[in-house]
């Protein structure tokens, strides 16, 4: 999703948090009009704002004696787009998880059979959100006893150890970005009083129980790995509503800009800050920590010249990664062959070391090291038996100690390419000391 759709999901979110927001339907039609999304990138947007007005109708509803209550039908019935399957079913797994919430408490099949078309479908999906929150409450929640009271259905969100901190705590001040799976604000942390960086994951996935899982285990992952050039992980936590969030430092800097030889002083200071993650990353891979998503985008820099690697969504530990790891997930540009296809190999330190040089080959071009204008032909590139050829004098001059070192960081099959992100941070610091 692209940013400009993330702040309107968190411009649309805090005036939901209002007590007289305006309707969907007038919001949907001041805002669309001046989107510069594709036709299914806009449909994405309004299938998640359509879940954060379930959300928060139905929560709003529930202390109020005016009661106007969004249901999924009513919402396919004004956006017609929604209607297809893979936007309807979970709509209405997320009101029927509204209603047991906030409202009414139905059972589920009195739920499912409220719906001509799509019925086991919606039941199926109803009993994982029946599920989910049994383990939540506690089974004197579970909905196939059909307990009505809503004394019970509006009690807080339970303690999980997985998640023990609390979201009131926090002052959330400004959206920052977003991932695949998360969206990133600036916030205030109120005991302390520092600034720190909150990750929420989405709601679309709060229901999806891989998401989850992927989201709380790079809070582990990262919160286990201690470099001045790792960002920090504070814990995790939940909020009223049931999301999970992150608390992390804050990092007040930039992704790393592109940068050519014709400004000496930004290309040792790029070389500088690739030495500086290729350090961070080697005490991650001793740790037997994997990120599978280096790109300009998640190394950071900052006033001071310190550089931090950031966005652990998709790192693995290198004892698992092969099983966990759905292939062809991570950032195209910058993917290793091994990640779109394991016939090249298997994923571990290696993919970093691609993943890495892949970086600075996309600052010092401005091209990425894989043809293709689409993802698709991207990832075909990827796979394909083209060798890549690292900064050919045809491209730009750059010394031929950076061009072996980028060439064999480059080589598709893991097994022959550069091992170690010691080396490729000692060949590189050579570099960086002969410009000086």
């Amino acid at each position: 999703m692209t940013q400009q759709a993330d702040q309107i999901i968190a411009a649309r979110e805090a005036e939901l948090r209002c007590s007289q927001p305006m309707s969907l339907v007038t919001y949907w039609q001041q805002d669309s009009t001046s989107l510069h999304l594709s036709a299914a990138e806009q449909t994405e947007l309004l299938f998640e704002l359509c879940l954060l007005e379930l959300e928060y109708s139905w929560r709003a509803n529930s202390t109020s004696s005016v009661v106007t209550r969004i249901s999924a039908s009513g919402l396919v019935k004004e956006f017609p787009e929604l209607a297809a399957t893979k936007f309807f079913i979970p709509l209405t797994a997320e009101e029927f998880r509204a209603r047991v919430r906030w409202g009414d408490r139905p059972t589920i099949q009195a739920f499912a059979d409220q719906f001509s078309q799509h019925r086991l479908a919606i039941h199926e999906a109803a009993a994982v959100v029946s599920q989910q929150l049994t383990r939540e409450f506690g089974p004197d929640f579970s909905t196939n006893k059909g307990l009505h009271s809503p004394a019970v259905a509006r009690q807080p969100i339970p303690f999980d150890p997985r998640a023990p901190l609390s979201s009131a705590d926090y002052l959330v001040q400004r959206f920052l970005g977003a991932g695949s799976i998360g969206r990133v604000y600036i916030a205030q942390q109120r005991s302390l009083q520092r600034t720190v960086a909150l990750k929420f994951l989405r709601k679309a996935y709060l229901h999806n129980s891989l998401a989850v899982e992927r989201f709380l285990q790079e809070a582990r992952i990262a919160g286990g790995l201690r470099h001045p050039g790792i960002v920090s992980i504070h814990g995790l936590g939940r909020t009223p509503a049931g999301s999970y969030f992150i608390a992390m430092d804050y990092i007040q800097g930039l992704p790393l800009q592109p940068i050519t030889q014709s400004n000496p002083t930004g290309f040792r200071e790029l070389l500088s800050a690739i030495v500086q993650a290729a350090e961070a990353m080697a005490t991650a891979h001793a740790q037997g920590v994997i990120h599978c998503d280096l790109k300009p985008a998640n190394i950071l820099q900052d006033g001071n010249g310190r550089t931090v690697l950031t966005d652990f969504g998709l790192a693995r530990e290198l004892s698992q990664a092969n099983e966990v790891l759905a292939l062809g997930e991570g950032t195209p540009i910058c993917i290793a062959p091994e990640q779109v296809d394991n016939c090249w190999g298997n994923i571990g330190p290696a993919t970093d070391v691609f993943g890495l040089a892949a970086t600075l080959y996309l600052l010092l071009t401005g091209h990425s090291v894989h043809d293709g204008s689409t993802a698709a032909e991207v990832f075909a590139d990827a796979v394909s038996g083209r060798q890549i050829v690292a900064l050919d004098d045809n491209q730009v001059s750059f010394s031929s100690d950076l061009r072996n070192a980028l060439s064999e960081c480059l080589i598709k099959s893991p097994e022959r390419r550069l091992q170690s992100m010691s080396e490729l941070a000692s060949r590189l610091r050579s570099i960086v000391q002969s410009l000086s």
